[in-house]
């Protein structure tokens, strides 16, 4: 329960800094990139994992984030969810995305 409040709360802040004519496609590049992550149980282990420090997940966030080579906001949303600890929102946040495109 507290998850998904973080959730919606990081993804209406995202909606709320984004121009109204590129929250959709944001929004989808957003969920493509949470695709990617979770397609990899691997990933999404490092990324859930207390035991690995911000400073390792925020490389392999800075190689996701050159492979995209999403919009400065979204660089900015996934590099403020790894400053928090919050990366382990991702398959939350990607749940509040087919809420909001659907609304």
């Amino acid at each position: 329960m507290k998850e998904d409040i973080l959730a919606e709360r990081y993804l209406k802040a995202l909606i709320n800094t984004l121009p109204k004519e590129s929250v959709v496609s944001n929004l989808n590049t957003l969920s493509s990139i949470i695709n990617t992550i979770n397609s990899s149980s691997i990933v999404t282990n490092f990324f859930e994992s207390p035991s690995i420090s911000n400073s390792d997940k925020k490389k392999v966030l800075d190689t996701f984030i050159d492979t995209f080579k999403m919009d400065q906001l979204l660089t900015i949303f996934f590099r403020l969810l790894s400053e928090n600890n919050r990366l382990d929102l991702l398959s939350t946040i990607k749940k509040c995305i087919s809420s909001e495109i659907d609304a």
